[in-house]
């Protein structure tokens, strides 16, 4: 179990050095975890088309984030992080 345990945390890891783009448009996904932003090495998201209400609050961590698209989705708001993404 813990070897198990072990190798599913490496893999979480290495993704969250290692992942530059995410596409997860026409989904209809209605949310992204909060764990998304930390995925450090994203530059492009892409989350068109889904059911997204909102945005986890720490989406400004994802500080290398050059693209992002989120039309057709339920947005009402935007939380105050999305400010720290300069990149965009």
């Amino acid at each position: 179990v813990f070897l198990k345990l072990s190798l599913i945390i490496s893999i979480v890891y290495l993704c969250s050095q290692t992942v530059g783009a995410a596409y997860v448009h026409n989904n209809l996904i209605s949310m992204l975890p909060d764990s998304f932003c930390n995925l450090k090495m994203l530059k492009t998201l892409w989350a068109y088309g889904n059911k997204l209400e909102e945005l986890p609050e720490n989406i400004g961590d994802l500080k290398r984030l050059k693209e992002l698209q989120l039309q057709n989705n339920r947005l009402s708001k935007l939380p105050v992080s999305i400010g720290k993404l300069t990149n965009l």
